[in-house]
């Protein structure tokens, strides 16, 4: 490994995780894990049509090459700290924005309301936190970050499935069953894809609305979801990740 790669050489401690995988601590700011390269297959031809619309098929190698990824996902406290530090606005927060959406129990839906934002868009303790109250692992709503050490991946991250989608820097576009190498989609597109399984979704069952409760939700990790950039909901994150390689645009 190259010891003076940036990522590591501006943390503050640099050790192998119980996996064997190096991480690099950034205290407040997080933990990365070096994520070797290598080739894998991304999508599911058994999956021809999600129930959000997005198809996770036809299935096709990508490699990549060695990048770094968060351990967990962003926290608020983390998002708090950064934008307390620069002074970010969010897209939702800009003059002349509708607002984020909010489940609104009167509409049994989500509907844009002003006055939301990052930090109290979705509040537990509130009726908001027993709209899926039917499948209980222990939190009203999202868990904190780390609660299932279980559930790691084999890099050791966590989190990786069931809790929160996470948004990539990919625009959306159909899959194709061709071989890529370090893929990135740039196309100009109103929609930027979410990637993985959420606390609150839907079972994955096609062409009826599923009974989450008897069901179960969706947590499958090739599940893909997409939305407006400026959007904002209960189920969406992000999870930092550095990559060393120009990736082109395709």
């Amino acid at each position: 490994m190259r010891r003076n790669w940036s990522a590591s050489a501006r943390a503050a401690r640099l050790t192998r995780n119980d996996s064997g995988f190096w991480e690099a601590d950034f205290d407040d700011a997080g933990t990365m894990i070096l994520a070797p390269g290598g080739t894998f297959k991304m999508g599911n031809d058994a999956l021809s049509r999600e129930v959000t619309g997005f198809a996770a098929a036809p299935a096709h190698p990508v490699t990549l090459s060695p990048y770094w990824i968060g351990k967990t996902p962003v926290t608020i406290g983390q998002f708090r700290g950064f934008v307390d530090a620069t002074g970010y606005v969010t897209n939702v927060e800009l003059a002349g924005r509708p607002g984020p959406r909010v489940y609104d129990f009167d509409e049994r839906g989500f509907v844009t309301k002003q006055g939301h934002r990052w930090d109290n868009a979705f509040h537990q303790g509130t009726e908001q936190s027993l709209a899926h109250h039917g499948v209980d692992d222990g939190f009203a709503i999202t868990s904190p970050v780390g609660a299932f050490p279980a559930g790691r991946s084999p890099l050791g991250a966590l989190d990786m499935a069931g809790n929160l989608t996470a948004w990539v820097f990919d625009r959306y576009r159909a899959y194709s069953p061709l071989a890529r190498t370090d893929p990135v989609q740039l196309e100009a597109r109103d929609i930027r894809m979410q990637k993985g399984g959420f606390w609150a979704g839907a079972a994955g069952r096609f062409d009826v609305m599923p009974d989450e409760i008897e069901f179960g939700h969706n947590i499958r990790s090739d599940s893909r979801q997409g939305d407006d950039p400026a959007s904002a909901d209960d189920h969406p994150g992000c999870r930092l990740a550095i990559s060393y390689t120009p990736r082109r645009a395709e």
